[in-house]
Formats: structure tokens, sequence, C-alpha cells
């Protein structure tokens, strides 16, 4: 739309709804915009102050564009990295469609949806789930049955939800994700470990802990510290099968606020997960990452990225590097050469499209994991670790788009 157009359209249309919606309809706690890239700073000013004027308390969606709105918007269907400052929330469809598709049966699981949640909550992020009524208003079956769902599995764990705060963690687990209260941590336990969950990092003295499940299931905590390597580890006792067959929660007391290691740490599995939000940027002036914590604008050799890791002994890691493959394309993504130092060793290898495809958040489509051999790290502690492309693939639109780099270690 021309802006001359736009501007006629929010003066003689937008405006005067906006204002029948405040004035005849009562209390409005929010109005979610959706504007064009087209809208000015000043016509986005303008929108929300109309807003304000009328009904104070009436929020205004970040969608009015240019970060005026009372809380930030992420993309559709675009799950956050890591936690985010400020106010903000994801936009999410149950199935594949915004609003009422009658030939859309891609449904998604409530196992699904209850972690989608749980991840959004993990990064202090509202998840605003949509659905699609039909011309009758009516709601789709399938939609009703997994909002039932979610919301008897909030009626459960809902205090490790509403009134959360992010992860103090500066990574995710692979087991879960955490939420925290003053005083307490919620421990979202995605992938059952059995009898037995190891947490690392966690600086604080535990006081307690409780499955929410029953509220009544004592979980018997044991802490250890290496002094040498600074190494802090947590073991909860679990029972052997999980009690809810999506996540289960365990309410963790803590000493004081929670203090964590503020590093990507080698987990006891032997992993070190490093997500590129948390890399330091070099070299390249274009180089960003964007609100799914993947890179930006690396489309020449002249960038890097760096991380400072913990390590629990020396030893032998697999190398992998994990790119986004936007919408799906592998056009976007293309093939690299990339190059990985750490403690003096080197490892170089091919990031590319013809890798093992991996979960990933949102629009980002697929994440495919590259294999870049192994490395040597010879002590415990701190290391730098620095990612270098030796070659751009000119023809990937996406460029050298890093999600992260996992280290595995090698028995």
């Amino acid at each position: 739309m021309e802006p001359e157009r736009f501007a006629q359209y929010l003066e003689e249309k937008a405006k005067p709804q906006v204002r029948e919606l405040l004035t005849q309809y009562g209390p409005i706690g929010l109005i979610w915009f959706d504007t064009p890239v087209v809208i000015t700073r000043e016509q986005s000013t303008e929108l929300r102050d109309l807003v304000h004027s009328l009904q104070p308390e009436c929020l205004v969606s970040g969608r009015v564009g240019h970060d005026v709105g009372d809380y930030g918007s992420l993309g559709d269907n675009q799950h956050p990295a890591g936690p985010l400052q400020g106010d903000w929330e994801t936009p999410c469809t149950i199935n594949d469609t915004w609003g009422y598709k009658h030939y859309d049966e891609n449904w998604k699981s409530v196992d699904y949806l209850v972690k989608l949640l749980v991840n959004c909550a993990s990064k202090g992020v509202n998840y605003l789930l949509n659905v699609g009524p039909t011309a009758e208003g009516i709601i789709p079956a399938p939609s009703v049955e997994r909002l039932k769902a979610v919301g008897q599995w909030l009626k459960v764990n809902g205090e490790a939800i509403y009134g959360t705060r992010a992860t103090p963690f500066p990574y995710d687990f692979d087991w879960g994700r955490v939420t925290c209260k003053p005083g307490r941590l919620y421990l979202h336990v995605m992938k059952w470990p059995g009898k037995r969950l190891l947490v690392a990092g966690l600086r604080n003295r535990v006081l307690g802990a409780r499955l929410l499940t029953d509220g009544r299931t004592i979980v018997r905590c044991t802490q250890t510290h290496d002094a040498e390597s600074d190494y802090h580890l947590l073991e909860l006792s679990l029972p052997a099968e999980q009690p809810d067959p999506d996540v289960s929660v365990v309410a963790l007391d803590i000493e004081g606020e929670p203090q964590v290691e503020p590093l990507p740490l080698e987990q006891p599995e032997g992993s070190v997960l490093l997500p590129a939000h948390l890399a330091e940027l070099g070299g390249s002036a274009e180089l960003a990452i964007d609100r799914a914590g993947v890179v930006s604008g690396w489309k020449s050799e002249d960038g890097r990225l760096s991380w400072q890791l913990r390590i629990r002994q020396g030893g032998t890691f697999q190398v992998r590097v994990q790119t986004s493959m936007e919408h799906g394309n592998p056009k976007a993504l293309g093939n690299h050469e990339v190059c990985v130092t750490v403690a003096n060793a080197t490892t170089r290898g091919l990031v590319g499209c013809k890798d093992a495809v991996t979960d990933a958040p949102g629009d980002h489509g697929n994440f495919v994991e590259s294999s870049l051999g192994q490395i040597q790290i010879l002590s415990a502690g701190l290391h730098t670790l620095t990612l270098r492309a030796d070659r751009i693939d000119k023809e990937a639109w996406a460029g050298l788009a890093v999600a992260g780099i996992r280290l595995t270690r090698q028995h």
C-alpha cells in the first residue's frame, strides 16, 4: 500500500473504528494491532496515544510498530532463544494456519503446546495461543480439546508459570526448562531422566524440593562442589516413572535469590551448548543476533563469534555447528567452510544443508547440525571458543546463519 493511501485509511477507517471500540463496548484490556510496514513512527505513536487517551488501562500490542507499543511482539510462531529484556509475547497457532481453515487438520499435540508454553515462560515471554472460530463464531472441537488439556495442566502446575520470571541460567538444559520466583526455582522436566536428575551450575543452598503433581511428594536433594573446577552439581532423586505425561515440575526452594554459573557450562552428561545469543560478535560490522537467537548478516569472511565456557576436566570433544534453514529452504542456508578454535586447537569443516536436521524454534524452519570433527581441550576451567568463516557461500541469501555450537565429550 502506498503511504498516501495508508494515511487516508488510518484517518478515515482505522482511527474511527478504534474510537468506536473503546467508547461503546465497555472496558477493553488490549488492542492487538498488526500494522503494515509502511506505517511511520509518528503514525504508530498516534494510534497508541489514541488508545491511551480513551482507555488508559488498555494495552497496545507491539505490532503497532516502531517499538512504541506497551510490550514487544515476536514474529508469528517464533520462539525465543533466550531470556528477553522487558515485556514480550509470541503469537502461535494450534495448527498450521491463522484464523479458520476447514482444510487444516494438522493440529499440534497437547504435549507440544505445553512444552511451548513452558519454553516461553522460561524466557520471560507471554504465550499468545491463537484460535480460529468458524463463520458462526464456533471454536473448532480440536482447538477446544487442546485448550482444555493445557488448562488442566495449568491447574496442577500454574504456580510454575503465572507470576514467574525467566530462568536465571544463561542456557537451556537438555532435560527441560526453568522458571523462578523469589526463593524458588521451578524445574520443568520435559525428558524424564529416570530416578536421578542432575542440575549443574546452581550455587545457592537448596532448602527442599517437591513435585507439583500432588504437592506432597518430597524430592531428596544432594549438593556437591568441586573446588578445583568450581563446579556445582545438584542431584535430585525422582520417581522412576514420570508423574505427568507432558511436563512434570519440581519446585525447588533455595536460600536467597538465584545465583548460577553465568557462562555456558559442561553438563553432567558431557555436553556444552553455546547458543548464538550468548556469543561475542566480532569482525564484520554487519553481524547481529535476531529475536530468534540466530546470527544474521554474516555474508563475508570478516566475522567471528566467541564464547567463554567452563569445562569440568580436560578431554576430547565432538564439535557440531547448528545453523538455521530459514523457512525450511536449503537455498537460504547454503554450504560454508568454517573453523573452530579453542585452547590452541583447531578443527575445520563444511557447514551446510546436507547435514542432519534438528528441531527448530518457529519461523526459522529447521536447524541443521553439521559435524566438524573432534577437538582436544587439555585442562579444566575457563576457555574461549571462537568460530570463524574460511569461506562464505555467496548464493546463500541468509548467509552463515549460526544458531549455536554443541560440544560433546568423547569417552
